[in-house]
């Protein structure tokens, strides 16, 4: 008697070990399907997101069309995306600044002076660069499209500068003079010549600075230039923040005149 009930224990002890064991495989297996229909959730959503993007950026591109160039200028890669270039379009047609400095040259110095002309205002258009090959080219591509002669085109090679580790352009206050930034857009240094590369703008043309300026800084999607925009929001307390998180990224800071 006591033999069976021993045997009996030790059947039901097996069997709940054996049926803890069952249900913890299927656990375990319902929860990898989860994670994949997690993940393949997730990859759907980055590809829908891009997907979107694409989308936005044709749309932007063709809606860029009329400005109707001489010869081709591209956007997007290493040049400006069209969400920068819609801004600019924009803004150009509602703001008109008189004074307007780009830090880095290529295909938005060509968008502004071509829609500039058609808007039919003369702006003091100053464009800076390091390298002079891609000066050149933007110059080229500027008598190509007829409006080199509204670019103030300035070689400004990299160098040492107070305040900061890393080379910035040299000379870039002698260029401006006396005039009063209202609309500055820094797509320059490139990334690769030092951490935080585009941070000395700010803090070197402050005082050159208009009330009601505007300054972009592209490819704000970067952890650089987050790191760069954090540090500018802190120091510069009179500038409103927007970013633009498509494309490249944007960073918009507008000038609030009455704290300036």
């Amino acid at each position: 008697m006591l033999l069976t009930i021993l045997l009996l224990v030790l059947c039901i002890f097996f069997t709940q070990i054996f049926i803890g064991l069952k249900l913890r495989a299927r656990f375990q297996d319902t929860d990898r399907r989860f994670e994949k229909i997690d993940f393949s959730f997730l990859k759907n959503s980055t590809e829908i997101k891009k997907l979107k993007e694409t989308s936005s950026e044709i749309q932007n591109t063709l809606c860029l069309s009329p400005i109707n160039f001489e010869y081709p200028v591209f956007f997007g890669g290493w040049s400006i995306d069209s969400y920068l270039g819609k801004f600019l379009t924009q803004h150009l047609l509602e703001q008109r600044p008189q004074v307007i400095v780009e830090l880095g040259s290529g295909s938005s110095s060509l968008l502004i002076a071509k829609c500039t002309q058609k808007l039919g205002y003369t702006p003091e258009h100053i464009v800076i660069d390091h390298e002079k090959r891609y000066l050149e080219l933007t110059r080229l591509l500027a008598k190509q499209n007829g409006v080199d002669s509204g670019i103030e085109f300035n070689e400004c090679p990299l160098g040492k500068i107070d305040h900061h580790d890393g080379p910035w352009y040299q000379g870039v206050q002698n260029v401006v003079g006396d005039r009063k930034i209202d609309l500055l857009i820094i797509d320059g240094p490139p990334e690769s010549t030092h951490q935080l590369a585009r941070y000395p703008a700010l803090p070197v043309l402050h005082e050159h600075l208009s009330q009601n300026c505007v300054v972009i800084l592209d490819d704000a999607n970067r952890n650089d230039e987050k790191a760069i925009i954090k540090k500018w929001m802190e120091q510069f307390r009179e500038f409103e923040l927007t970013l633009i998180p498509e494309g490249h990224g944007l960073a918009i800071l507008n000038r609030q005149s009455n704290q300036a």
